[in-house]
């Protein structure tokens, strides 16, 4: 079980970690209530909008003075704004810190009265574990185990830890079918404790390439997002990979994060990873039982909730959602500005 260790702890530790991803390489100077971009009027739809975010350092410019307003937004700058919008609407000001030393993360297991009696780290890992359950020992009902434990999740000098309650739990092996990592004796816990890091396992897992999104500008802001137990990264590399499929029909995650700076977010993209960053409840203002292109598809939770609130009011009168759609930066802006300013909200 050695070699699952390195992975998972690392992926632990990241759900701890945060930086700045960076949209342009020096802020322009700017004079008060204006934009320094020559390629946004003050005359234009947006303008409003995008000075609201520029301001709030949510968006800066392609160059110094030119901010790209009808560019496509790639899916890095997606999640790169949705982990600074997740900043600012859990209390944060949208600045992120820069990433702790991961090789220092921990799982620290403490009985009913606070004693530690096993810890994990980069050297050593668990016997076997799935995505609700810890086995400290490879023997069936080993009774030298409390009955119940708290299982700490953290990095060594750096804040938050992430605890979990777990009761003892043995497993033996079944012939004929596959365990997930249940056996031995350990723990089970009721919340699925690869909650905060199953997104980001592919991103350390050697399989899956760690270098091509662990160094990646964009990619510290999704550990904002993934350090609320929102998979946003995951997700995403799901919906590209299905999309573009390899000649068998698979698709490889690691080939889906590569083409992040590069893939175009659709509306519906950016409404599921908005939906993840705002944890606030939002004033229904509108009905939203006549989407006319809703269908089935994934994000509807996301979409009818923004919908609701004013933020999303569809491409045209019939207010068509046109989930496939590209998305432009000046569009982006606004529903931004929207999230963070409800008198800026859309009444249908």
């Amino acid at each position: 079980m050695k070699k699952r260790c390195l992975p998972v702890l690392l992926a632990l530790a990241m759900t701890f970690t945060l930086c700045v991803p960076a949209l342009a390489d020096t802020p322009p100077a700017q004079t008060e209530g204006t934009l320094p971009f020559t390629d946004v009027a003050e005359n234009h739809w947006a303008y409003d909008d995008i000075l609201y975010c520029y301001e709030k350092e949510l968006f800066t410019g392609k160059t110094a003075t030119t901010f790209d307003p009808n560019g496509k937004l790639t899916v890095a700058e997606a999640v790169a704004l949705a982990g600074r919008l997740c900043s600012l609407t859990h209390g944060g000001d949208g600045a992120l810190p820069e990433l702790p030393d991961l090789t220092k993360s921990y799982a620290r297991f403490y009985d009913e009265n606070g004693k530690l009696f096993a810890e994990f780290n980069q050297d050593n890992g668990p016997a076997s574990f799935n995505e609700e359950y810890v086995a400290l020992t490879g023997k069936r009902d080993d009774t030298t185990l409390p009955k119940s434990c708290t299982m700490e999740l953290g990095l060594e000098g750096f804040s938050p830890i992430k605890s979990f309650q777990g009761t003892w739990k043995s497993y033996a092996f079944a012939g004929g079918h596959m365990s997930y990592g249940a056996l031995g004796t350990g723990y089970l816990f009721e919340e699925k404790i690869d909650s905060i890091f199953h997104g980001m396992y592919y991103a350390v897992n050697p399989d899956y390439n760690a270098a091509k999104c662990v160094n990646e500008w964009w990619y510290p802001a999704a550990f904002w997002l993934q350090y609320y137990g929102y998979n946003a990264v995951a997700d995403m590399c799901e919906l590209i990979g299905s999309s573009h499929p390899n000649p068998d029909g698979s698709f490889s995650s690691s080939d889906a994060l590569s083409t992040f700076p590069k893939e175009r977010a659709t509306r519906a993209m950016f409404a599921y990873l908005i939906d993840g960053a705002v944890a606030d409840e939002l004033e229904v203002i509108n009905d939203t039982s006549n989407i006319p292109d809703l269908g089935d598809r994934y994000g509807t939770r996301a979409i009818l909730r923004l919908y609701g609130a004013g933020i999303l009011v569809g491409v045209d009168k019939t207010g068509r959602f046109h989930g496939d759609g590209e998305l432009t930066r000046a569009q982006a802006a606004t529903i931004l500005s929207r999230v963070l300013q409800p008198e800026a909200r859309q009444h249908l």
